[in-house]
C-alpha cells in the first residue's frame, strides 16, 4: 500500500507543479507583443484604424488606439510611428535577381502576359519590327501547354517572321 501512496503523492506533486507553472506562465509579460500607433496604417484589406496590435508576429487586431491599448497584455511594447507609414511587408526568401535581370529585356510570351495566341504572335512581331537587322530577338515564357491553341513554330515559320534577325 505504501507504493500506491508514493505514486499518488508523486502524481499530486506533478499536477500541482503543472498547475502552478501554467499560472506563472499566465502572469509573465507577453513576449513579442507590439502596439503600433501614431502613423498612417495601410492594411491592404477592409480593416482600418489608428493602431495595430501584433502578437507573436501576427496582426491580432487593427482599431482605435485607446481600445487596443486597453486590450494589450502586460509587457506590450508600444511603438510610436511618429507619423511614419506602417504597411504589410513581404519576405521573399527565394529570389533570383540575376535571372530577373536577364529576363527583363526579353519579350514576354507567357500566358500570364498574353490572353491568347494572337497576342503572343503580335507581341513577337512587334519586337521583331523594332529590332535592327541582324539583332537577336530574345523571348521567354512561350508555353504551348498552358495556352490553348498555341502551336510551337517551326524553323521555317520563325524565318518568315524574322528574315533579317
Amino acid at each position: 500500500m505504501t507504493t500506491l501512496r508514493w505514486a499518488l503523492a508523486a502524481c499530486a506533486v506533478l499536477l500541482a507543479g503543472l498547475v502552478l507553472g501554467r499560472c506563472l506562465q499566465l502572469q509573465q509579460p507577453a513576449r513579442g507583443t507590439l502596439l503600433f500607433h501614431n502613423g498612417e496604417i495601410i492594411t491592404l484589406s477592409d480593416a482600418s484604424g489608428e493602431a495595430v496590435l501584433v502578437v507573436d508576429g501576427l496582426i491580432a487586431e487593427v482599431g482605435p488606439f485607446d481600445e487596443l491599448e486597453a486590450k494589450m497584455p502586460r509587457g506590450t511594447e508600444v511603438v510610436d510611428l511618429e507619423g511614419r507609414v506602417l504597411m504589410p511587408g513581404l519576405i521573399e526568401p527565394h529570389t533570383h535577381p540575376d535571372l530577373v535581370s536577364l529576363l527583363a529585356p526579353m519579350v514576354d510570351l507567357s500566358p500570364y502576359a498574353n490572353e491568347g495566341p494572337e497576342e503572343v504572335w503580335q507581341r513577337l512581331s512587334d519586337a521583331i519590327a523594332s529590332a535592327r537587322p541582324g539583332e537577336w530577338v530574345l523571348a521567354q515564357g512561350f508555353d504551348a501547354d498552358q495556352m490553348p491553341d498555341l502551336k510551337a513554330p517551326g524553323l521555317d515559320e520563325l524565318n518568315r517572321l524574322a528574315p533579317n534577325n
